[in-house]
């Protein structure tokens, strides 16, 4: 669904995203098959993980959507911030069908639903 838009860009991936993906595999008792496939799914992107750049790009990302009154904001959303702190970080577009997403500061949110 997405291939068109990765085509000819580098892949990074969150921390976050990262740990989504290992836990809903966890949890639907992959195989060791199909987990090396998502490893290697995993591993040929670049995944970032926090520090202080990325901490405080979240921290402030938090207060803008707070003080937008956008949903990104809440707490049942810290992961989903994590992700977008992180395109906001690396200067790059989130590609993400997740609805949240749409209208967070700062944020450049590309979709294989849009169009």
């Amino acid at each position: 669904m997405y291939q068109p838009l990765l085509v000819g860009r580098p892949a990074f991936i969150s921390f976050q995203t990262a740990a989504e993906l290992r836990y809903g595999a966890m949890l639907r008792r992959w195989g060791p098959a199909r987990m090396a496939k998502l490893d290697a799914r995993v591993g040929a992107a670049e995944v970032v993980h926090s520090g202080p750049d990325l901490i405080a790009i979240y921290a402030q990302l938090r207060v803008d959507c707070q003080r937008a009154g956008h949903a990104l904001a809440q707490r049942e959303h810290d992961a989903d911030r994590w992700i977008a702190a992180t395109a906001i970080r690396l200067g790059i577009p989130l590609i993400s069908h997740d609805r949240v997403f749409e209208n967070a500061p700062r944020l450049t949110l590309e979709s294989a639903h849009r169009g």
